[in-house]
């Protein structure tokens, strides 16, 4: 149990950590559209300047909003809440939706899309969430150049966002998909709570689906991966288990992470009480 406790401690560290990100960066948000606006009503500004101030406010209020919307999403995970609206989706009109938005605030990203791909059956607002969240994800650690595609397997379709960047560390990879972790290599600060990587598997799971991680000819590759529409769901894993089924599943996590030292001790913890 030393191990469980040890583990407990890091969490609690590493939840601390994040609840003082949150706070600075919703604060820095809220002090810039502050800020914006009221030079807006104050100041003497010609239509272009106030354009321009009011495109930027818009951003840093998205920005909060996502932010406040992972936490949600987060709390709703961890207390197996969290519901699916499970329907035929668009795959190839999520991810132009979804990169059109990026564009929009100046980031350039490839787009491949399979012509006539086939509906995924899956819930279309969290698809968008995933896909918000992996080319986030792009943007804050990867290369310069990020694109996004689809492909169909078989019976699934598959959404991949790559970039040129250097990739996760070794000794990282073992817990990109934990809660609370964020990179210590970005290049730059932008808003992260660590949580986007997991909550994005997690909401992969409750699609039936998946989402790993893979370093592929000098690139970073996330694959989302989702059944079409035509296929039988089976369900949402790891969401609306019995208690018993959960506990089993979570001491089996505990034994295929012990070796590596880390742990979703927040999952054994609810389970076990």
């Amino acid at each position: 149990m030393w191990r469980v406790k040890r583990w407990l401690g890091r969490l609690d560290a590493n939840r601390s950590q994040m609840l003082g990100t949150v706070s600075h960066e919703l604060r820095n948000n809220l002090t810039g559209m502050i800020g914006m606006t009221e030079l807006v009503g104050s100041e003497e500004l010609d239509p272009a300047e106030v354009r321009e101030l009011l495109a930027l406010a818009h951003l840093q209020a998205v920005d909060a909003a996502e932010m406040v919307e992972d936490l949600l999403t987060a709390t709703r995970l961890e207390r197996s809440a969290l519901h699916v609206e499970m329907s035929s989706v668009d795959v190839n009109d999520e991810v132009e939706t979804t990169v059109r938005r990026f564009v929009g605030e100046g980031m350039a990203i490839e787009m491949d899309l399979l012509v006539d791909l086939p509906a995924a059956r899956g819930d279309a607002l969290r698809v968008r969430q995933v896909l918000r969240n992996l080319v986030s994800n792009a943007a804050r650690y990867g290369g310069s150049s990020v694109a996004v595609r689809t492909t169909q397997d078989g019976d699934q379709v598959r959404i991949v966002v790559s970039d040129d960047g250097d990739g996760v560390p070794g000794e990282d990879e073992g817990t990109i998909f934990l809660p609370y972790r964020r990179s210590t290599t970005t290049k730059r600060h932008l808003a992260s709570v660590g949580l986007g990587l997991w909550i994005s598997r997690q909401l992969a799971h409750a699609m039936g689906g998946s989402l790993e991680y893979q370093r592929l000819h000098d690139r970073t590759e996330f694959g989302f991966t989702m059944g079409t529409h035509d296929t039988e769901s089976s369900g949402a894993p790891g969401l609306n288990q019995p208690a018993g089924a959960k506990l089993r599943a979570s001491w089996s996590r505990l034994g295929e992470l012990a070796d590596r030292g880390s742990i979703l001790a927040d999952e054994v913890v609810r389970t076990t009480v």
